[in-house]
């Protein structure tokens, strides 16, 4: 499963370009194909990602809104916050639309609490690139990120940055590096990485846990929120962090003094999925916004703006994003996992990773 997932990312890359991409135009107009409905005011609760995403998809809300006379009301969440909301609401859904991160959205699925989306309501999910787009349509990835290494220029040269995920036990980075807390997805992506580096499986991840006991020495902080890594990289506080190359992208775009790196093995890529929450009583309402996700423009300024890499075909992104993702050998070497095997275990994960590494 994962050598075909990996097969699909790089196709899509192929398509896309990776170094300046232009995918190839479409036979069909998915702006052509939408329905513009007067919705009386209707309001639409949307569990969006936090931080500047959060704060994204509140900016595009206002076209939204006046295009379909409706009133969009934003919850920012981390993804397993949401997925423990949506838990606890299980017939009785606070948002009718959800975003969180792709390893995240399987478990949703696989726990009965989505809402599958039509190409009725959806018309662009037929305008994705493959990697975007599920068999059964049980939600879809409006976007992808990378987990990167984030860091302050001012604080390190190229030739100080580590070549591996294992080089962050380097001792010359001793309090100055961040790492995600328990309760990030990119907790998981590097458990995933320093395991496949060791030769770890799923279900045995001793040694991502031996090399996080040599790199933990090093770590200032565990962040919880993106804003907090960012406060302390921008600052200089932190030289370097466990990050995703959208919010690095927003931050170098602001004027931060940051970049990224990629080691040479590979990072993993992720995407970030939305969908319908089961028994909400605003489908056509929630349909009609994951559509808006879609088109071209929503999707440019999402590449443009906070750096998160398009899912539609024919969508230009500009070079100076380009510059901060993956490049090369890392990302040829670069993968999906199979989030699906990793959500089984993935308590377990974060178990052993709060308890024997943030904790101690």
């Amino acid at each position: 499963m994962k050598t075909k997932l990996k097969t699909r990312f790089m196709t899509w890359l192929l398509a896309a370009g990776v170094t300046g991409i232009m995918a190839t135009s479409l036979p069909s107009n998915a702006q052509a194909q939408e329905a513009v409905r007067d919705f009386k005011g209707e309001e639409l609760v949307v569990q969006t990602l936090t931080g500047t995403a959060g704060k994204f998809f509140r900016d595009i809300a206002k076209p939204f809104e006046k295009k379909f006379n409706a009133k969009l009301v934003h919850i920012e969440s981390l993804s397993s916050d949401t997925v423990a909301k949506m838990r606890a609401n299980a017939g009785n859904q606070e948002s009718d639309v959800w975003m969180v991160a792709e390893s995240w959205a399987t478990v949703l699925e696989k726990e009965g609490l989505l809402e599958p989306l039509t190409v009725k309501g959806v018309p662009a999910l037929e305008t994705l690139m493959p990697t975007g787009r599920r068999k059964n349509d049980a939600f879809m990835l409006m976007s992808l990120a990378a987990m990167n290494i984030t860091y302050n220029k001012n604080k390190l040269s190229e030739a100080d940055l580590p070549k591996s995920w294992a080089d962050l036990a380097n001792p010359k980075y001793k309090g100055r590096l961040i790492l995600p807390a328990a309760n990030s997805t990119f907790a998981v992506m590097l458990i995933q990485q320093l395991n496949k580096a060791g030769g770890g499986t799923v279900t045995n991840i001793d040694p991502a846990i031996a090399e996080l006991k040599k790199i933990a020495p090093n770590v200032m902080t565990y962040w919880t929120s993106f804003d907090q890594n960012f406060n302390l990289m921008n600052t200089g506080q932190a030289w370097l962090a466990v990050s995703s190359s959208d919010r690095t992208v927003d931050q170098a775009l602001k004027g931060a003094p940051v970049s990224a790196t990629y080691p040479e093995s590979g990072t993993v890529l992720i995407g970030n999925a939305v969908g319908v929450s089961k028994g909400t009583q605003h489908k056509d309402l929630a349909e009609a916004y994951v559509n808006y996700l879609l088109s071209k423009e929503v999707q440019k300024l999402t590449a443009d703006q906070i750096g998160q890499i398009p899912t539609v075909k024919d969508v230009d992104v500009s070079p100076a994003v380009q510059a901060l993702l993956p490049q090369g050998e890392a990302m040829k070497n670069s993968e999906s996992p199979d989030w699906g095997e990793i959500a089984a275990n993935q308590a377990q994960w974060i178990e052993r990773y709060t308890k024997e590494i943030v904790s101690r």
